[in-house]
């Protein structure tokens, strides 16, 4: 695995000012407008998109060539796992008020117990690394196929509606849900584009063949680069 920790670094610190923000001012003026009460209908409505936008990534298996689709799979695997333990970590971390907690309405069960779990949006980074893994694998791997631009769109399309109802609903702010596409879309992007450059997925794999395994790590300004090749 290449850029998995610079993928997670890189993205919290993309994230880490909407939260910082929302602690000083209360709420910033775009979360204020898109301010909504909970409503439980659109936050069940919400899993339909993210399920959809989950298993879209499969469809590059009627666009790829033989042989790519089962280590396909697996760096999409790898960057979904990774966005999941990110966002969860985030929320542990930077804790925030869902909207609703600003409501007039009595808070029990499970929307007490998740109520400063609003940053950022889980569902959101989960929709945004499902369709940026699957554009990153389509347009890498399979660009002059014809469907490619359709499905990539419609992974797009899935994860923006996803990200509409987290905030219709009001369990979340905007703010959370661009951190959560920022988020998403970071880790995805890196670990697939990883795993096809230095992978099973790209041209050069197979260049490590006889090689000795090493664990190499490097250090920048803003990142940890951990480089693992076998």
């Amino acid at each position: 695995m290449k850029l998995a920790c610079s993928a997670f670094l890189a993205a919290a610190l993309l994230c880490v000012p909407a939260s910082l923000a929302a602690e000083r001012y209360e709420l910033p003026l775009l979360d204020e407008a898109a301010s909504y009460d909970y409503v439980k209908g659109l936050d069940k409505a919400s899993i339909i998109p993210l399920a959809a936008a989950a298993i879209w990534p499969a469809s590059f298996a009627l666009i790829c060539e033989d042989g790519q689709a089962f280590p396909a799979a697996l760096a999409y695997a790898e960057s979904f796992a990774l966005a999941f333990v990110s966002k969860e970590l985030l929320k542990m971390a930077l804790p925030r008020d869902r909207p609703y907690v600003y409501g007039d309405g009595e808070l029990d069960g499970e929307l007490l117990d998740e109520a400063d779990e609003s940053f950022p949006s889980g569902h959101t980074t989960l929709a945004f690394c499902a369709a940026t893994s699957f554009a990153t694998l389509a347009l890498g791997l399979a660009p002059d196929h014809p469907a490619t631009p359709w499905l990539v769109a419609g992974g797009y399309g899935l994860a923006l509606g996803t990200a509409g109802l987290r905030i219709a609903s009001g369990c979340h702010f905007p703010s959370d849900v661009l951190a959560g596409a920022l988020l998403g879309s970071g880790i995805g992007w890196l670990v697939t584009a990883a795993n096809i450059r230095f992978g099973k997925l790209g041209e050069d794999a197979g260049r490590g063949e006889g090689k000795a395994a090493f664990l190499g790590f490097s250090f920048g300004p803003s990142s940890l680069l951990v480089d693992i090749s076998l």
